[in-house]
């Protein structure tokens, strides 16, 4: 029985206990807000910018409840630190009541117009209830107006032609808006084009914001309230051209969403004194036409010519050396002082009749000129082959290098005479090193003879082969006393041959044996010869038509059959770009004159098997000269007609120029002066009477 009591018990207490726990949990308190946190900075009515809302809390009281700022971030997600906006909780206690939430924002973070996110953390004592909470504090953006300041013109005079022009002007710029100020203000001049073009012209642009009671902003920085206006002061300077031009101001504030432009429409003109004198500037060209038609032009052209003239001529004075080319010369220069005389004394007609003379003489002696220095070009070439010729055969004795080495610096020194077009002092040097190298081949083979006539007195000859040793002996002094240097060498090969053939037989005189050279038997016969033809390029063309816009014909000269069928030939013809494939044969036009490098590349199979090169000088074409007179020609009179119509329309040019136009610039001028010419009047006409009026005044 009391078993069954305590168990009884036991049963009751568990009821009890089940019935009893769910009431307790459900009775614990949380924390809530209001349903959207949503505010406004600038906060309205608050000049520290403190945001409030109330916290409360559900089913009795939260005690020790503390707010801490767990994220900011700006419209572009970017964070700011805690600091930026600090909470506060008007006590540490939460009713159903409720308890004010203070949280002040520092002006300094939040600049940017757009939404930032406050996330709050509410916390109680041993976290039975907590919070996260979100406020959405919108910045609104600032506005200029835009509208209002689009088109504006200003109007600016230069004092002076080419004088830099320079303007202030005031703009009334307004927050449009009402409902944000522009802060940190910044005003930014940009760059001048040229009406409706990107083309930069010189010019500056200035503005700034002028004090003023309505303007609002930070301390030390401009700016204008909500709703106000403020004045732009914008400077123009150093507009150096007259015309019509576009420019901007750029605005810049971190309470705008964007940068602002304004753009700005710039005339600049000259006084009207300026115009009035171009125009008036006809009046006196009348009389200049006149005078210049019948005697300054043609003088002008005359003298023009034969200053030309002059100049060619005496640069052949200061590269000739010949007599003959000396008196070409100086006759050359003779007739063109003559010339000058009758061209200052005003007989034009004489000046005619001797320019073509002199024109005539001096192409010869310039053909004459080109073709010695082609001349000497090849004698150099050639020159330069037998000095390697040398080098390359037998040892030469210390002597005989010193005599190459200094024929060697000759050629160096001519080939410098001939790159500064001076041929006939190449020339010169050219018949001294051949000179040279004639004594040094005729010393050699002088040297070789001489051996050959000691090894002869030590044999014994007689009859046939007495005379014919005799026979040799006088022809081979002959040559030499001659210079005949290429038939020398087979004579001394036949002398040679028959002195080794009396040694074979044991012809010596007494018990003396001949010294043998190396290898036996006596030393060849020096080589000393003109070297073979070479290959070299060859220049088809005559060197008095090797002019500019000529075509120039080449050719590849393979005496040494270098060339292989599979053979690529470049041909590089020395001036800008003129880089062609060709074969053995090509053909080039020079569109200037001047000295060209010619070189021909052989390729075989990507490799450079030889390089060939040549000099070529190509002359002023005819055809280039009497076009660009011709042209001068054409110019010169269309000036002289311009300068005629100035007398025309002063005052019209003026209305239909200047009157409610920009003028100032040098097309602006160049109209001005053609208005005087008169554009309804043809060019063929106003020559004709203008002719008619010089043939009135010589007939009176």
């Amino acid at each position: 029985m009391t078993r069954l009591y305590n168990r009884l018990v036991l049963l009751l207490l568990a009821t009890l206990f089940t019935t009893t726990f769910p009431h307790t949990a459900t009775a614990v308190p949380s924390l809530t807000v209001q349903d959207e946190l949503k505010f406004t900075f600038p906060v309205p009515n608050s000049t520290n910018n403190i945001l409030s809302f109330l916290i409360f809390s559900t089913e009795g009281d939260v005690s020790k409840v503390s707010v801490q700022t767990r994220q900011i971030k700006t419209p572009d997600g970017a964070v700011l630190p805690a600091q930026a906006a600090t909470a506060r909780l008007a006590a540490d206690t939460v009713s159903p009541r409720g308890v004010m939430v203070s949280v002040t924002l520092d002006p300094a973070f939040f600049v940017s117009p757009g939404e930032y996110r406050i996330v709050l953390f509410f916390q109680s004592e041993g976290g039975a209830a907590n919070l996260s909470s979100t406020l959405v504090v919108n910045r609104p953006a600032a506005d200029i107006n835009l509208p209002e300041l689009t088109g504006q013109t200003v109007a600016l005079t230069r004092p002076l032609p080419l004088w830099p022009a320079s303007h202030d002007f005031l703009i009334y710029l307004r927050e449009s808006t009402g409902r944000a100020a522009l802060n940190d203000f910044k005003v930014a001049g940009q760059s001048v084009y040229k009406n409706e073009t990107k083309e930069l012209v010189p010019g500056e642009v200035t503005a700034t914001l002028l004090p003023d009671d309505t303007s609002g902003g930070q301390a030390g920085a401009p700016g204008i309230n909500p709703g106000g206006v403020g004045k732009l002061k914008v400077t123009l300077s150093d507009l150096r051209y007259a015309g019509t031009y576009d420019t901007a101001l750029l605005i810049t504030s971190p309470n705008l969403s964007g940068a602002k432009v304004v753009p700005l429409k710039v005339t600049v003109t000259d006084f009207v004194l300026f115009p009035l004198l171009a125009i008036a500037l006809g009046v006196f060209g009348g009389y200049w036409a006149r005078r210049l038609v019948r005697e300054v032009r043609p003088r002008n052209q005359n003298s023009l010519h034969l200053l030309q003239f002059q100049t060619e001529v005496e640069r052949f004075r200061e590269v000739v050396k010949k007599q003959t080319s000396r008196e070409a010369v100086q006759n050359l220069l003779a007739q063109i002082r003559r010339a000058q005389e009758n061209n200052t004394l005003g007989d034009f007609a004489a000046v005619r009749e001797a320019l073509p003379k002199i024109q005539e003489q001096l192409d010869a002696f310039r053909k004459a000129q080109v073709q010695a220095e082609g001349e000497a070009q090849t004698n150099l070439t050639t020159l330069q082959n037998q000095v390697e010729a040398l080098e390359q055969g037998e040892p030469l004795t210390a002597e005989e290098s010193r005599d190459l080495h200094s024929i060697k610096d000759r050629l160096a020194d001519t080939e410098r005479l001939l790159r500064q077009g001076m041929a006939e002092d190449a020339q010169l040097k050219i018949e001294n090193v051949t000179q040279l190298l004639l004594d040094l081949r005729k010393r050699k083979f002088v040297e070789y003879f001489k051996t050959l006539q000691t090894e002869l007195l030590t044999l014994t000859l007689t009859g046939t082969d007495l005379t014919t040793s005799e026979t040799l002996k006088t022809e081979i002094q002959a040559l030499l006393n001659s210079n005949d240097l290429d038939k020398l060498g087979p004579k001394l090969a036949e002398l040679k041959t028959l002195i080794e053939t009396q040694q074979q037989r044991g012809g010596f005189r007494g018990a003396r044996e001949t010294e043998a050279a190396p290898g036996g038997g006596l030393a060849d016969v020096p080589t000393i010869l003109p070297p073979a033809p070479f290959t070299r390029i060859q220049i088809l063309t005559a060197p008095e038509e090797r002019i500019a816009g000529a075509t120039i014909n080449f050719a590849v000269a393979d005496v040494e059959q270098i060339i292989q069928p599979d053979d690529e030939l470049r041909w590089f013809f020395g001036d800008v770009g003129s880089f062609e494939k060709q074969n053995a044969n090509a053909a080039h036009r020079y569109q200037d004159a001047g000295r060209f490098s010619v070189r021909v590349e052989i390729i075989r199979n990507g490799a450079l098997v030889r390089t060939l090169s040549e000099m070529i000088t190509i002359s002023p074409g005819e055809i280039e000269q009497a076009r660009a007179g011709i042209l001068k020609d054409i110019v010169q009179n269309e000036l002289t007609l311009s300068i005629i119509a100035l007398v025309l329309a002063t005052i019209t040019g003026l209305i239909f120029l200047y009157s409610d136009k920009v003028f100032g610039s040098l097309v602006d001028y160049l109209m001005a002066i053609l208005w005087g010419f008169g554009i309804d009047n043809s060019i063929k006409g106003f020559s004709a009477v203008l002719g008619k009026i010089g043939s009135t005044e010589g007939q009176a």
